[in-house]
């Protein structure tokens, strides 16, 4: 189990003047500062339920946790209730992950921002968490205005695990996270987790799952499939389970989105990938072991993803963990369906 050191015994208020200092001389530092490992608190029984809108810090936790190979498996992903995955630079996945109970004693391993997931962030109003950022990110958060929680300026909040390698071994938690915002005079706000929700299943066609390729000189291999029994889509990683550090359990879903959208290499002038969020594209959800095909519009960072199927009609989440697939639009989801004869068998 990952460690989690407790947390420094001292006057805030009294090394705020000093602390302010010393953050803006820290602004500049590119690395990531190391904090003393201890034994690990018990992780509560597993829980998946539908999102709730009260947060115990008042505002939504948005986190950035990567999926390099070394990082696998990570922690937390389980307890977030929208999570995100999008490409970065070297052809690598990486995660946005929404939480708004406080359960999660374990996230990460926590790494940096790139501007598109800040914008995928700001419907959620939420505290942005972070180890640094692009170049691009760095003015994205500033443009934004985005509640800001960097491990390169607020170090306490944060740990090493020092059986992992750096920089794959940056961990936090809920609990810490909304003490350090509220030390921080984080101003709470009305929370919104912007996705229609319903409860009765949509129409759409049968379809036992999906495999995603995001191939660009990694292999990451994502396969949903769903499982009748419980009502989950259960994930699957290069053709393995994809499973939590912490309670060895594989990640689960209520309902998938797949979003495609514009992506490309800027080689020429920052080096960083570009990930369009904003405009128009293909969209397909999953739930219920059913398949509902349309499209997806956006207008400002500020706004959610507007997600109507093809009939016109909202494309509504289940209740519970809701999961978004970013895909390049050069790449096409594989949908398992399920053929049905007449008599109603496969």
């Amino acid at each position: 189990m990952l460690s989690d050191p407790a947390l420094p015994r001292r006057s805030w208020r009294r090394a705020w003047p000093a602390m302010a200092l010393l953050i803006l001389m820290l602004s500049g530092l590119a690395g990531c500062a190391r904090q003393p490992a201890s034994p690990p608190a018990p992780f509560p029984p597993e829980q998946v339920s539908a999102p709730d809108v009260r947060p115990p810090g008042g505002r939504l936790l948005a986190v950035m946790v990567e999926n390099h190979r070394a990082a696998r498996p990570q922690s937390g992903l389980d307890r977030a209730d929208v999570v995100f995955e999008a490409l970065v630079e070297g052809g690598i996945t990486r995660f946005l992950a929404i939480y708004s109970r406080d359960d999660a004693p374990v996230i990460g391993p926590v790494r940096s921002a790139r501007p598109y997931f800040v914008s995928l962030a700001q419907p959620f109003d939420p505290i942005y968490v972070h180890c640094g950022e692009s170049n691009s990110g760095i003015r994205a958060i500033q443009d934004a205005g985005v509640a800001d929680l960097d491990q390169m300026l607020y170090a306490g909040a944060f740990w090493r695990d020092h059986r992992r390698r750096k920089p794959h071994n940056l961990y936090t938690s809920t609990e810490r996270l909304w003490r350090y915002a509220e030390r921080l005079a984080y101003q709470r706000s009305p929370v919104r987790l912007p996705f229609t929700v319903e409860s009765v299943p949509p129409a759409g066609e049968p379809a036992l799952g999906v495999d995603i390729g995001y191939h660009y000189g990694e292999r990451y291999e994502v396969r949903w499939r769903y499982d009748p029994s419980s009502g989950f889509y259960r994930r699957f990683i290069n053709g393995a389970p994809h499973t939590d550090a912490v309670t060895g359990r594989q990640l689960v879903a209520n309902t998938i989105y797949l979003l495609q959208t514009p992506t490309q290499l800027r080689l020429a002038t920052t080096g960083e990938l570009e990930v369009q969020v904003l405009g128009t594209g293909n969209a397909w959800l999953l739930r219920d072991g059913r398949l509902v095909r349309g499209t997806w519009s956006r207008t400002d960072d500020f706004a959610p993803f507007d997600l109507f199927a093809e009939d016109g009609s909202p494309m509504a989440a289940k209740p519970g963990p809701i999961w978004v697939q970013i895909i390049p639009s050069t790449r096409q989801p594989r949908f398992a369906l399920r053929q049905v004869s007449s008599r109603g068998s496969r």
